[in-house]
């Protein structure tokens, strides 16, 4: 079995661009609460350009991806693997901080 990507990438070809999604802390939907997503490591993909403003987003292009080379991220299901992710993706927007969604039934937003 091929990979997803490799599927669209031969239909596709160049214009199929897998973008990555991190953040630097936060909390993310769980069951029955929402998760904390622990601060991301020091020498982490999440902190390879340094702090992010608050409510802020950056983007790693292929070429700042490629400069970070071989290290961890936490960019499939919030745990550190060690990767070289300009292998995976063309680019990563990496959050300060990501917030759990709500609950739409009742309006809930966790803090």
């Amino acid at each position: 079995m091929k990979p997803f990507g490799s599927y669209l990438a031969d239909l596709y070809g160049d214009r199929v661009f897998m973008l990555g999604f991190a953040a630097q802390g936060g909390t993310t939907r769980g069951r029955p609460e929402p998760r904390i997503i622990e601060a991301a490591a020091p020498g982490s993909l999440e902190t390879f350009t340094g702090p992010i403003a608050r409510d802020g987003a950056i983007l790693l292009d292929a070429a700042a991806l490629s400069k970070a080379g071989t290290r961890s991220g936490g960019l499939f299901s919030y745990l550190p693997i060690v990767e070289d992710w300009s292998q995976l993706f063309d680019g990563v927007v990496i959050f300060d901080r990501q917030v759990a969604a709500g609950d739409i039934r009742t309006g809930n937003t966790p803090k």
